[in-house]
């Protein structure tokens, strides 16, 4: 667990559990059309884990967003891409673009920070519009 400012940050992590290893596959993509709705419950979650844990923090980032995805997606991708892989952020671009929509009503309650795509990966104020590797979320005292 890492912790920022002294406090716990937590990731926000989804996806399907495996019984039988006792882990959750967060790295595939099922393709069943409940993206919405997975998404929506994800985003519900938030302002339970901050009722439970005021002080800490909860960092968003995309399984896909990890440097070995486009090498493993170049697997089985139908895309081809060559220099660029295009589902490569792709989660953490969702994420963002709900932030944006919603940025207006959220910053009443919460503080965002987003991580650079810079080489230093720091985190910097969160503009919304820009592109982030991540999202780091307090709730305001």
């Amino acid at each position: 667990m890492e912790t920022r400012d002294d406090r716990k940050v937590y990731n926000l992590g989804f996806g399907d559990y495996n019984a039988e290893t006792g882990q959750v596959i967060d790295d595939e993509v099922f393709n069943r059309g409940d993206g919405r709705i997975i998404l929506n419950t994800v985003l519900s979650t938030i302002p339970l884990f901050f009722d439970k844990n005021p002080m800490d923090a909860l960092i968003v980032q995309g399984s896909d967003s990890r440097d070995d995805f486009p090498e493993k997606c170049r697997l089985t991708c139908i895309k081809r891409c060559t220099d660029n892989c295009r589902k490569q952020h792709q989660r953490i671009r969702i994420y963002c673009n709900f932030l944006d929509k919603n940025f207006s009503s959220l910053v009443k309650n919460y503080i965002f920070f987003g991580l650079s795509e810079s080489k230093e990966l720091d985190f910097e104020q969160y503009i919304p519009g820009n592109s982030y590797k991540g999202v780091l979320i307090y709730r305001k005292k």
